[in-house]
């Protein structure tokens, strides 16, 4: 909802308003219906927003109804260079998305007898999160488009932002589970030389086990947005 200081009214007699250069709303029915002109160039009543410029315009009836009215978070402006940048990089993650479906059919592939110890999940579980990481860009990358047409910040700035911020825990997975996917790689190794060079009930296996629950925790928990109370325009 406009927050802002109410647009200046033009009087061109005792019932009537001019706004945007043509007298059309009546002053009595702004004031029974509590509504306000303000100088974002929308008309509301705390419960109800509408633009009210140019061929957005709208009718008030002798009831309160408004006809002809759209909403003030519509997509009305001209795309800007947030929402360009947001196509080129939401095109980019969708490229990635399909590379990533392919190095998972790729490395995901056992070319060995399938061990208890070395699960053929933990392979594929790097690109099951590069693939979401991919996709959580490329939603947030379009979503920047009607940040841009908005008139008045509303549902695509905020899944812009959860998509955002959603994307820095997924790419934390992703870099961490390549990394355990690697030492699982040289712990193969080593058991290939000799089998009984690692236990695998002792204090380092339970660590290996517990290790990735506790980064996935923190890792969540820590990248989450700040709050930082309620912003009003």
């Amino acid at each position: 909802m406009p927050t802002s200081e109410p647009w200046h009214l033009l009087h061109t007699n005792s019932s009537h308003v001019s706004f945007d250069g043509i007298t059309t709303f009546n002053e009595s029915l702004l004031h029974k219906f509590n509504y306000k002109i303000y100088s974002n160039g929308t008309l509301s009543n705390s419960s109800r927003c509408v633009l009210a410029f140019g061929v957005y315009k709208p009718v008030m009836l002798s009831n309160g109804t408004i006809i002809n009215g759209t909403k003030c978070d519509s997509p009305v402006d001209p795309i800007e260079a947030r929402g360009a940048l947001g196509v080129v990089f939401a095109v980019l993650f969708a490229a990635l998305i399909m590379w990533g479906l392919v190095n998972l059919r790729k490395h995901g592939q056992s070319h060995l007898p399938l061990e208890k110890h070395f699960r053929l999940v933990s392979r594929r579980w790097p690109w099951y999160w590069a693939i979401l990481t991919a996709a959580i860009g490329c939603i947030s990358g379009f979503m920047a488009i009607d940040v841009d047409r908005d008139h008045l910040p509303g549902a695509a700035i905020i899944l812009q932002s959860v998509f955002y911020y959603g994307s820095l825990p997924t790419m934390l997975a992703a870099v961490w589970e390549m990394t355990r996917h690697w030492g699982s790689f040289e712990e193969r190794k080593i058991l290939d030389g000799d089998p009984f060079a690692l236990k695998q009930d002792d204090r380092r296996s339970k660590i290996e086990f517990y290790i990735p629950l506790v980064f996935y925790l923190f890792g969540f928990l820590v990248s989450q947005p700040p709050y930082h109370g309620v912003i009003s325009n």
